[in-house]
């Protein structure tokens, strides 16, 4: 039982009493999205640059298979 002498006194600290777990829910609800959000951004760009290395590594002449950098293979004069 209240010991304050207004009972609706009572009703205003149980009314604030859940607004502020409500507020307290909401904002730790926020971070976790923001969280997610961040990572689901951060996983679509690692794999955007490993399409774009994928790609830049397609358009290059492959290497040698001995590792030696190829040599101009003309005729001397």
């Amino acid at each position: 039982m209240s010991t304050s002498p207004n009972p609706s006194s009572g009703k205003w600290a149980d009314a604030a009493r859940r607004f502020g777990f409500y507020f307290i829910g909401l904002a730790i609800g926020l971070v976790l999205l923001g969280f997610f959000q961040m990572k689901k951004q951060q996983q679509a760009a690692e794999i955007k640059a490993r399409a774009d290395a994928a790609q830049q590594a397609a358009q290059q002449p492959p290497a040698p298979a001995d590792g030696n950098p190829p040599q101009n293979q003309a005729a001397p004069k």
